[in-house]
């Protein structure tokens, strides 16, 4: 799948879910995550391999990382991600995180 931008921002107010493998293989360097969402599906960004960072989005300015208010996180969501370059810190929220939430560096 060919995506034709660097960032992916998706719009304050969608609740739903990033599913299994939806941005796999596309050239994502930068994801915002609006307040709203919820869940990160298995997946979600599996091999995006040029995704570098993560925002979400808290009042009028978005944060590096995960959102504290995502309640679910699937498996293997960061997997083959090559250049990612950011910390993760499992919100505080969550009730369920998939197998293998990992990252490939190689």
């Amino acid at each position: 799948m060919s995506y034709p931008y660097e960032t992916l921002e998706i719009p304050e107010g969608v609740t739903a879910t990033i599913g299994a493998k939806n941005y796999e293989n596309t050239g994502l360097k930068y994801v915002k995550l609006p307040s709203t969402m919820r869940v990160l599906g298995d997946g979600a960004f599996c091999k995006a391999h040029q995704l570098e960072k993560v925002y979400y989005k808290d009042g009028d300015e978005y944060k590096e990382g995960l959102a504290p208010y995502l309640t679910q996180i699937g498996g293997a969501v960061f997997q083959e991600t090559e250049s990612f370059n950011m910390s993760i810190v499992i919100p505080e929220g969550i009730t369920s995180v998939g197998c293998a939430i990992s990252f490939s560096n190689s």
